[in-house]
């Protein structure tokens, strides 16, 4: 599951925004199903917070043996911010990137499932 782009743009801090997710993923555990985490995109608005909450996501994940589907690498600057070319606005995904990000997360889940 993916969440947190939003509430960073919201000026809620990594370590609140990770909150939420965890509660997420506390909620489907409790449901009886694993979840899947998700890395957010980056971000020209908010780039060192998504490397931050990035981090705190892959820490967590890890952790708690929860398999992550990276679609953020793929489309991101070395800074937290969309590469040059993916996203038209700063915030958002332009098409070639949300391809590349499908792409990513389908090779990802294949390789989850598999196991």
């Amino acid at each position: 599951m993916q969440a947190g782009t939003n509430e960073l743009l919201t000026a809620r801090s990594p370590e609140e925004t990770f909150t939420g997710i965890t509660a997420l993923w506390d909620g489907v555990a409790a449901a009886g199903a694993k979840p899947i985490a998700a890395l957010v995109p980056p971000s020209d608005k908010t780039p060192s917070a998504v490397i931050e909450l990035n981090e705190l996501i892959r820490q967590e994940a890890k952790t708690r043996d929860i398999p992550i589907l990276d679609v953020y690498r793929p489309v991101a600057a070395q800074d937290g911010s969309w590469a040059d070319g993916h996203s038209g606005d700063g915030l958002h995904a332009d098409r070639e990137a949300s391809d590349t990000m499908a792409a990513a997360a389908l090779r990802q889940v294949q390789q989850i499932t598999s196991k």
